[in-house]
């Protein structure tokens, strides 16, 4: 079954929580789990891009660590990944330029793996 994990308007972020990220969502994911990605675009095409990190790993930064990135993409529409391994994942969602109007929507599903769900 289907779960929404995120709807968001994609806006500029005056206080950005990293250079060039509006937000970075997390949530805890099981191995197998599909993460669906649709992006409703205001104007334009329907593309945005998202970043995949695996929070549990870091790796050693210029100033600080940062969560280890496993996967960089265009959405076109929408896209899937498929959660590799049981944990914590960070979806950075990039800034879009400083006085632009909203871009769209994002929103983010999980359907968990049919290992995960439990049969009762």
């Amino acid at each position: 079954m289907r779960e929404k994990l995120l709807e968001t308007p994609v806006r500029h972020n005056e206080k950005w929580p990293r250079q060039d990220i509006m937000s970075i969502p997390t949530f805890e994911l099981q191995e197998g789990d599909k993460i669906i990605f649709q992006f409703l675009a205001h104007t334009g095409d329907n593309i945005w891009g998202i970043q995949i990190e695996d929070a549990d790993k870091m790796v050693k930064g210029d100033v600080i660590d940062r969560p280890l990135k496993i996967a960089e993409f265009s959405i076109v529409g929408s896209a899937f990944y498929r959660i590799p391994e049981t944990g914590t994942y960070n979806f950075p969602i990039p800034n879009p330029m400083t006085g632009s109007e909203e871009q769209g929507i994002l929103k983010i599903f999980k359907e968990p793996s049919t290992e995960n769900e439990s049969t009762e």
